[in-house]
């Protein structure tokens, strides 16, 4: 997909909310994307360093799921999951774990929700810790089943 389609096409897919221990997402990766992450509270585009030159970066992944919502209008089951920090770290190893060396659309992606880690500091949230599978696409489109992922 050329930068224009997937800037074009890419907009307006919710994200799959982890919202609880076990919470699970699979499906056929439709798009890969780098972008910037940006603060949560203000939305501010964040940096690594004072001198704004070393943005902090995160993997936009587009899975096609069984995924619907009643109160999302023409759910196509379309979820965006953001790859950064444990989470990157989940992937990286399915990746591996799976014999290859990069993660490509067509590919099968199944994250799950594990455990919570232990919080930064006091008073903030515990990072949420994750387990992957990756599947690369195969030549025969039919060959790797979702419900056979995690």
């Amino acid at each position: 997909m050329t930068d224009v389609n997937q800037f074009l096409l890419a907009s307006g897919v919710p994200s799959f909310k982890f919202k609880q221990i076990g919470s699970t997402v699979k499906g056929q990766i439709i798009s890969l994307d780098m972008q910037q992450q940006n603060d949560f509270e203000s939305g501010a585009p964040l940096w690594w360093d004072e001198a704004k030159t070393q943005p902090r970066m995160q993997l936009r992944i587009v899975l096609q799921t069984d995924e619907h919502d009643e109160e999302i209008s023409n759910d196509d089951g379309r979820r965006a999951i953001y790859v950064k920090g444990q989470l990157q770290q989940a992937v990286r190893d399915a990746i591996k774990k799976a014999g290859a060396d990069k993660i490509e659309e067509g590919g099968m992606l199944a994250v799950k929700y594990v455990a919570d880690g232990k919080p930064p500091k006091k008073g903030l949230n515990p990072p949420k810790e994750y387990v992957a599978q990756y599947e690369p696409p195969s030549i025969t489109p039919a060959a790797v089943a979702v419900d056979d992922l995690l």
